[in-house]
């Protein structure tokens, strides 16, 4: 499976030249045999692409390119047989480019997706720090970001829609915990998501839970997180967002409340984190159903929801009409899938007692059910196994509302039929995480298409 981080070559750099030499008793790594040649004929090829009067084992960077261009198209046609065998370096750019709906997503999710999992199996959070710098560092090249724009966004009107007063230009978001400090927002607009909601941030900051705290099911394609709201704070995300926005798409602010505050102080620390960022978000996200805080779930019972709810909405009212708005900003309410259907129902009736915008449904899960992947690791479990379960909540929510309450559908959306599966249910707008990590930025684009195509 990672043949093809072992390399068949060295190289050496020497001005525009590369030296091109053959660890010796070295096997071919997987996919190089194919159009391009097998290794020996692969190495004739870079040598064939030397300008005249170079000693021979040199050659341009062009041959390079082709070469690796090649290499690539073999490693994606062994796992599709739909894509054409081709030969030289233009064959292989006008693959990517004219069909890369299959191309590029395939170049991730078996090349791309393996060496990184590989390079971080005993951490992967490290693959989601690695991730996240790299987008942060596109954010601050605007050339680049109109690239990504141009290949992965899609942009029609008919993906646009408005839902508790927010327009929304596309109605896929990412889900919080992504991007819990919103460092990379810029290259998520990039990328073609319809909104982002960073967070979940806390009044206090906090590193979070012992590490590891991030551990893989592939055999899943899901992921177990006990994070534990790492984040820098309220105060330094305000900063940040005060330096990042306005922004082409809606931003919203998940909160939640400090580990090291108690349970019956709560409702002054989610009030303090809303004051220091409600000029920056276009939705709050009450979360009290993550299950790595010690006694955040009991948030959702109704005697602590109920307090909780009053204070916020009362402080969205204050704010708002500090600021001048004719309408407070929207509150939402995250709530867990382990929740049972008289839970929910008590959860809906205290939120439309204080006027809630609408659910966010469904955070992470604890249960372990469907699993194919055996593991001991605590935390929430997110990805394809939650897609049953979280599908359902929504329909139970939107025929408990009778349709009137917006709700987010999140967890296990994969795939366009599961975004669209999700809308059946009842979903105003939906957010992926999981699968983002498994199927890499052109699920975006694919469900877009997808929306598009279906006339959601």
């Amino acid at each position: 499976m990672y043949g093809i981080i072992e390399p068949c070559c060295t190289l050496a750099v020497s001005d525009a030249r590369f030296a091109v030499g053959t660890r010796s008793g070295e096997r071919s790594p997987a996919g190089v045999a194919g159009a391009c040649g097998p290794r020996e004929t692969l190495r004739t090829s870079w040598r064939d692409t030397a300008l005249p009067n170079q000693p021979t084992g040199t050659v341009t960077r062009g041959g390079i390119r082709r070469s690796l261009f090649c290499l690539l198209q073999n490693r994606v046609s062994s796992r599709l047989p739909q894509v054409q065998q081709m030969s030289g370096s233009r064959d292989c750019v006008r693959s990517c480019s004219d069909d890369k709906k299959v191309f590029c997503p395939m170049l991730y999710q078996h090349m791309v997706r393996p060496l990184l999992f590989w390079l971080t199996r005993h951490d992967a959070e490290i693959a989601h720090e690695r991730v996240l710098s790299l987008l942060t560092a596109l954010s601050y090249l605007p050339p680049l970001l109109w690239l990504l724009r141009q290949f992965w966004a899609v942009r029609d009107a008919r993906l646009e829609r408005e839902v508790f007063g927010v327009r929304f230009p596309n109605p896929l978001g990412l889900a919080a915990g992504f991007d819990k400090d919103g460092v990379a927002l810029p290259a998520w607009v990039a990328l073609g998501f319809g909104f982002v909601e960073v967070g979940t941030v806390t009044w206090h900051a906090q590193p979070g839970n012992p590490r590891p705290r991030v551990f893989r099911l592939p055999a899943d394609r899901a992921l177990i997180n006990r994070m534990g709201f790492n984040n820098h704070g309220a105060t330094a995300l305000a900063t940040r967002l005060q330096a990042t926005l306005p922004l082409p798409i809606p931003i919203g602010i998940s909160l939640g409340k400090s580990r090291q505050v108690p349970l019956e102080a709560a409702v002054a620390d989610y009030c303090a984190s809303l004051r220091a960022l409600y000029a920056y978000g276009d939705y709050f996200a009450v979360n009290v159903s993550s299950p790595n805080t010690p006694g955040l779930r009991a948030l959702q019972e109704r005697e602590h929801l109920d307090l909780l709810l009053a204070a916020l909405q009362q402080e969205v009212r204050t704010l708002a009409q500090e600021r001048g708005e004719l309408h407070p900003r929207p509150l939402l309410v995250k709530i867990a899938p382990d929740l049972s259907e008289s839970a929910i129902v008590e959860a809906l009736t205290v939120s439309a007692d204080h006027g809630i915008s609408g659910i966010i449904a469904t955070n992470t899960t604890l249960s372990r059910d469907g699993l194919h992947t055996t593991s001991t690791e605590t935390g929430g479990l997110s990805g394809q196994p939650l897609t049953a379960r979280a599908r359902q909540v929504v329909r139970f929510i939107s025929r408990e509302t009778g349709g009137q309450l917006p709700i987010i559908g999140v967890g296990g959306i994969a795939h366009a039929d599961d975004a669209q599966r999700m809308f059946d249910a009842g979903a105003s707008l939906v957010q992926v995480y999981t699968s983002f990590v498994y199927a890499g930025p052109g699920l975006v684009r694919t469900i877009n298409r997808a929306l598009c195509r279906a006339g959601l």
